[in-house]
């Protein structure tokens, strides 16, 4: 929608308890955006307009006005849930009609980082948005340590025509810049969580100093690093995170590949692959694995083709990611409204809310699902996976059973690590419970269907 409701949306739902089993909730972009409020956020063109000054033909933003905004923040926060900002730093949106068409810098009188607005065919005396300038604090590539630029624009399918005008954070006025504008979104909002856009696009070094910077410092951050999973490699993620100094996690790309793959081709897929899948099997600590977002499924655009997301059985996915190491997340759009792109549908959407699923696997979770995980199948690896959390003090563990066979009920007979002989209960259906001996106990799921078991003795309702 475009009327601006989407905050004050929000914040009934925080009111309302909704948010509860959540910990933190990601919110788009808040700056006025290049296409006034048909902008989703990602063509910046005023970083301090958050929707409170008349530009592009509007005040508010798509999501609602700069006070709509404080005021979810501040509600979230005193429901226990931290905000986490979009941050979108890699490139701007707009110009002056000039060619290259790429400035937008409207000076007003509050904002100090970016105050020097470009005016086509005017000198500007202190260098900055001039496109002639050999210190110019934009570029026309869209990565970095390469000194081929338009061979890296080839490789990302974005021209040198792109209206967008990739920031130059070598340049000392756009790194501090951008640094002070986090700094006050996080005082003057209130934010306690940055997710990156477009990471690949910047140095990896900005982004730790961006997080060593002021109230941003000890923060939560996520990166969107490659926004297509087969771009890059497990191991090129783990570099990536090096390079950052490990000061945010990434967004499990790879293990998202998997999931659609065992969710849209069961017959194809081999279970096995989901042992240790992804960033979350090698550096569960710095993972976000997740099932879908807004970046892997789009019913409509110009890219839909590529972007139609987990077609079937998405519960599947949410049973591994939420009983996973590494912090999950959720979408919206699978909780609270379809889950499906579907293109032949009116509004592009088929099927109905997975929250009355999501539910109860984020309470086990939360209370039984710690410690690292074990690999457990001992056969029909192909359409099997039994995995153990090992527990902590205040988590005792479970075991994870999705049985991925189209048509079979599968069952795997399996060392436990629970020594003494006990019951073990299902948490979503207790009317299911299997006995352990000498810690070895026989379980399993129907075809297409998965289970969570947990000792019965300290099973909670």
């Amino acid at each position: 929608k475009y009327n601006g409701i989407w905050y004050d949306h929000v914040r009934g739902q925080a009111q309302s308890g909704e948010l509860a089993r959540f910990t933190m909730v990601w919110l788009p972009p808040p700056t006025k955006g290049d296409s006034g409020r048909y902008s989703v956020g990602y063509d910046v063109r005023d970083h301090y307009d958050l929707g409170a000054f008349d530009e592009k033909d509007t005040i508010h933003t798509r999501y609602g006005s700069e006070t709509d905004l404080v005021e979810l923040v501040s509600t979230l926060d005193s429901s226990g849930i931290v905000s986490v900002v979009d941050l979108v730093m890699n490139h701007m949106n707009g110009g002056y009609g000039s060619t290259p068409a790429r400035y937008h810098f409207v000076q007003w009188d509050n904002k100090t980082p970016f105050p020097k607005a470009d005016v086509s065919g005017q000198t500007n005396a202190n260098g900055f948005f001039n496109y002639n300038n050999t210190d110019w604090p934009f570029r026309i590539d869209f990565g970095f340590g390469t000194t081929n630029e338009l061979a890296m624009e080839t490789v990302l399918n974005m021209g040198p025509d792109d209206d967008s005008a990739d920031i130059k954070q070598l340049h000392p006025y756009m790194r501090k810049g951008l640094e002070t504008w986090g700094a006050w979104l996080s005082s003057h909002v209130g934010y306690c969580g940055y997710r990156f856009d477009f990471t690949q696009g910047k140095e990896p070094w900005f982004t730790s100093e961006f997080m060593h910077h002021g109230p941003m410092r000890n923060k939560f951050a996520v990166m969107e690093y490659w926004v297509t999973e087969d771009n890059a490699t497990v191991g090129e993620f783990e570099t990536w995170l090096a390079l950052t100094d490990f000061r945010a996690a990434a967004f499990d790309m790879r293990l998202h590949q998997k999931l659609e793959e065992m969710c849209n081709f069961p017959a194809t897929f081999n279970m096995e692959t989901l042992s240790r899948a992804g960033l979350v099997g090698v550096k569960p600590q710095w993972a976000v694995p997740f099932v879908e977002s807004h970046d892997t499924v789009r019913a409509f655009g110009g890219d839909n083709q590529s972007k139609m997301g987990i077609r079937q059985k998405k519960e599947l996915a949410y049973a591994y990611v939420l009983l996973s190491e590494g912090r999950p997340m959720v979408f919206y759009h699978d909780y609270y409204e379809q889950p499906y792109a579907n293109q032949f549908s009116t509004n592009g959407w088929s099927g109905t809310s997975l929250k009355s699923i999501i539910d109860p696997l984020i309470d086990a979770r939360k209370k039984y699902a710690a410690g690292t995980t074990s690999y457990l199948t001992v056969s029909n690896n192909a359409c099997l996976y039994i995995a153990k959390r090992s527990g902590v003090s205040t988590n005792d563990g479970c075991l994870l059973v999705i049985n991925n066979s189209t048509n079979s009920t599968l069952w795997n007979t399996v060392q436990t690590g629970w020594t003494n002989s006990t019951m073990l209960v299902d948490v979503l259906d207790t009317n299911h419970t299997v006995s352990v001996s000498s810690g070895v106990a026989t379980v399993g799921a129907s075809n297409r269907s998965y289970r969570v078991y947990v000792r019965q003795e300290i099973y909670q309702p």
